[in-house]
């Protein structure tokens, strides 16, 4: 069973749940009908994506490159590449309707993973670090915000606003993970927020990034008028700084980060389906 859960987890399945989740809470948001077919192409894409960028990161530091496809760890990454890229060919006419937004989204998965291909100094080097947590968030907030409203003609000037509000919480999670990973990133010369700043100065980074955070919840559901959905958030809000503590007490393993930090946009979905059935 144990092995079972850290496939999920190590291979994105869960993460690409975690998408999935993110792309139901803009639809209760907005009041739209969930679309099957859109939260079908964001988890097989969350798949595809982020197995491709663990592939690609363990071939670039891996020693013995000739026995790189035998590990079982490597040959599960390819397999679900295989079967999401076919997943995802036979949605190409949803596809084709959403090219804009994935066309962005794939420029910056793409400029994320350049580190790993031999272009460390293009885009993201020492000093400037932050661009590669930056991007990461940016790219979800794309995938779970706009995505959704994309083919039901609901990109209005509002989902800006939620688009703020998912940007600013995904960083949060990004930072937390950025913390995590700062030694070992320095010895690999992969730099980030974490990397090129101390750990005191990140810490009142996340403060900051929280702060805007909650102001953006208040913003958000001031114009949507789904005020009611502001208890849900704010009870997010209280989650991530218990998380928070949590991470930065003392070191944390691998199931923490990935079912308890990742598993925050799954139970941010819950508090507000919850709320979603309370009249506003």
């Amino acid at each position: 069973m144990k092995a079972v859960f850290r496939f999920i987890f190590s291979h994105s399945i869960f993460i690409a749940c975690c998408a999935v989740a993110m792309c139901l809470e803009t639809y209760l948001i907005f009041r739209r009908e969930p679309d099957i077919f859109i939260l079908l192409i964001v988890f097989l894409a969350t798949i595809c994506s982020y197995n491709f960028y663990w592939l690609i990161s363990k071939w670039n530091f891996s020693k013995n490159r000739q026995s790189f496809f035998r590990n079982s760890d490597n040959i599960g990454y390819l397999t679900l590449i295989g079967l999401s890229a076919i997943g995802l060919m036979l949605l190409h006419k949803v596809l084709l309707q959403l090219s804009i937004p994935i066309a962005i989204t794939a420029a910056l998965t793409l400029i994320y993973c350049l580190p790993l291909v031999g272009f460390k100094g293009l885009v993201v080097r020492k000093g400037n670090g932050f661009i590669k947590t930056f991007l990461l968030a940016f790219t979800w907030s794309i995938v779970t915000v706009i995505f959704p409203l994309w083919q039901q003609s609901s990109v209005e000037s509002v989902s800006v606003f939620l688009l703020l509000n998912r940007f600013m919480f995904v960083l949060l999670l990004c930072i937390l993970f950025d913390l995590r990973d700062a030694a070992v990133d320095k010895q690999l010369y992969i730099y980030s927020i974490a990397t090129d700043f101390s750990i005191s100065y990140v810490k009142r980074l996340w403060w900051t990034v929280f702060a805007v955070f909650v102001s953006s919840v208040a913003v958000l559901f001031y114009f949507t008028g789904f005020r009611t959905y502001i208890i849900s958030h704010l009870i997010t809000s209280l989650a991530l700084v218990v998380v928070y503590i949590l991470a930065t007490n003392k070191k944390r393993g691998y199931y923490f980060y990935y079912f308890v930090v990742d598993g925050l946009m799954v139970a941010s979905y819950f508090i507000s389906s919850v709320a979603y059935y309370i009249k506003p």
